[in-house]
């Protein structure tokens, strides 16, 4: 059998668009919330706590246990990035 051709060419790359751009621009900086925010995010963060607490003295731990935790933080970092991400900052 033959060798195989090693590829010496460049890779392929792409060239992002504006919403990636975007993305990438918010998502690596400090996002600091107003105060009327921090209030929000706080109370999105101890809802989640709450939750959490909830679901950790119902539930064996388990791996299973161990998922639902992991969602429930996700879903909590994903409602406070939709928060930092998508309003305007008034610092009045």
């Amino acid at each position: 059998m033959d060798k195989e051709e090693i590829n010496t060419s460049a890779p392929r790359t792409y060239t992002p668009g504006a919403r990636t751009i975007d993305l990438v621009d918010k998502a690596f900086v400090l996002n600091r919330p107003s105060e009327e925010q921090g209030f929000r995010l706080d109370a999105i963060r101890a809802r989640g706590r709450d939750y959490a607490k909830f679901l950790a003295t119902h539930c064996p731990e388990s791996a299973e246990l161990t998922l639902a935790l992991r969602a429930l933080h996700q879903a909590s970092q994903h409602a406070v990035t939709a928060i930092l991400f998508n309003e305007e900052v008034s610092r009045g």
